[in-house]
């Protein structure tokens, strides 16, 4: 109990306790505006220290709380949250006024030896002796020496001009354009197709590269393919098709720019017989003022084959499910489509403002039926339609122009009649006519009602 009283009392002795509420370690005059001061210059202030676990485990920490973290050799302190000291960085503050020059300091020590410096510069070059005479394929003397012979074969004294190189002749060595010779980037002229040409002169394909990739190639046999080196096949399965002469992969292959609107390039596509065949020909704006794709069969008229209007269609095929070909739809030489069914979009919420039909029995009635022959149709060459009475084909149907004074929502009437033909929407036909049966209808139900009146009377 003595030790405990005596460690009391040398406590209190070493610290100087005041009635205005302050606390002096080391010192017996604290700092008013403190509430504890600690002097020393020989001794620290030891705050608790603990891993970055025991600090975060602290229940309830108050702000301001000060410790030393152990696991990242830092004091951290606490305000909301643990806030390390090391990464602490304010503002930059304003450059403050620049102090007076001090007194400069007395001489350090000499330090010790560095390394040898690099080698210095040499010197300045010595007057050039006497030249002596050119010798080997050179003549004269130096410093300008000729050019006589190039290991020991002769060089011709002509004069070069821009771009030539020098070529052997079999005597000598002489200027040359290039022309006959080599490709040259810059251009070529008097070029002869049948020894001058850009290719291979073995059984080997022709390859084009953009930044050492290949974009295309014309194989041995001439086929062109762009995108990929071969058109490989499934079904039989092959690494190119031979029989494919242009394949484009990889991307979108676009075709067109070229308006052929007839009063600006009036020519239409030539046509072709090649093989027995002809060709398909894609192009724009045959019709003047759109920008319609127009797709030509191209085979030339009159031939030993297909020489019928009905002959130079277009046909649209696929291959099923079990690998079979499959004829998805034609489209015959004098216009008719042929195909399994057509089916015309006409989803509700493609539609507004509907209104029912009113009675349309009484005008349909109006509208005349025929059996007809269809005239044949084309084009000159400035896009103005031609009819003339050569075809012999029987059809029936309806005429658009007096359709058009009935139901003249069914009929397309052409902006200007010298470049196309009046239309029927045949299809749309169907609504005028479930309409018109649905009043007949109506009609026998109101006359059955009257006859089976009469009848009990």
């Amino acid at each position: 109990m003595g030790k405990i009283f005596t460690f009391i009392f040398i406590f209190l002795f070493s610290i100087h306790l005041f009635g205005q509420n302050n606390v002096g370690i080391g010192t017996p005059n604290p700092d008013a505006s403190a509430v504890l001061e600690l002097t020393a210059n020989n001794k620290g202030f030891l705050v608790p220290r603990m891993s970055a676990a025991e600090r975060l485990a602290i229940p309830t920490p108050a702000n301001a709380l000060l410790v030393f973290d152990t696991d990242s050799a830092c004091f951290f302190y606490f305000a909301s949250q643990w806030v390390s000291l090391c990464k602490l960085s304010g503002p930059v503050g304003a450059t403050g006024a620049t102090g007076l020059q001090g007194i400069a300091g007395a001489d350090g020590l000499n330090g010790a030896t560095g390394p040898t410096g690099a080698t210095g510069l040499d010197g300045a070059t010595g007057p050039t002796g006497p030249l002596g005479a050119a010798g080997g394929d050179l003549s004269g003397n130096y410093p300008n020496p000729t050019v006589i012979a190039l290991q020991g074969n002769a060089v011709s004294a002509t004069a070069p001009t821009n771009n030539t190189v020098l070529t052997w002749n079999g005597s000598a060595w002489t200027p040359n354009d290039g022309n006959n010779l080599f490709w040259r980037l810059i251009g070529n002229s008097a070029t002869n197709p049948a020894i001058n040409f850009v290719g291979t002169t073995d059984n080997n394909a022709l390859v084009f590269r953009t930044n050492n990739a290949e974009r295309a190639r014309i194989a041995a046999n001439g086929n062109l393919r762009i995108g990929d080196a071969n058109y490989p096949t499934i079904l039989p399965s092959q690494p190119d098709d031979a029989r494919t002469k242009l394949s484009a992969t990889n991307g979108f292959s676009a075709f067109g720019g070229f308006n052929n609107d007839p009063n600006v390039n009036a020519a239409p596509p030539a046509s072709v017989w090649i093989g027995g065949v002809g060709t398909l020909t894609i192009g724009i704006n045959r019709s003047a003022g759109s920008s319609g794709v127009d797709f030509w069969n191209s085979t030339a008229h009159n031939q030993v084959a297909a020489n019928q209007n009905t002959d130079r269609g277009f046909y649209f095929r696929r291959y099923n499910n079990a690998g079979a070909e499959q004829l998805l739809g034609r489209i015959e030489g004098d216009g008719r489509f042929y195909g399994t069914s057509f089916t015309n979009v006409s989803d509700a919420r493609m539609k507004k403002d509907f209104t029912p039909y009113s009675t349309v029995l009484e005008k349909l009635m109006t509208v005349k039926s025929y059996q007809y022959t269809l005239l044949d149709q084309s084009f000159d060459g400035q896009g103005n339609l031609v009819i003339s009475d050569v075809a012999t084909s029987r059809d029936n149907g309806f005429i658009a122009q007096d359709l058009a004074k009935v139901f003249p929502e069914l009929v397309h009437q052409p902006k200007d009649e010298k470049k196309e033909l009046w239309g029927i929407d045949y299809a749309k036909m169907t609504v005028i006519l479930t309409k018109a049966i649905q009043e007949q209808q109506l009609q026998i139900e109101q006359l059955k009602t009257e006859l089976e009146r009469l009848k009990k009377q």
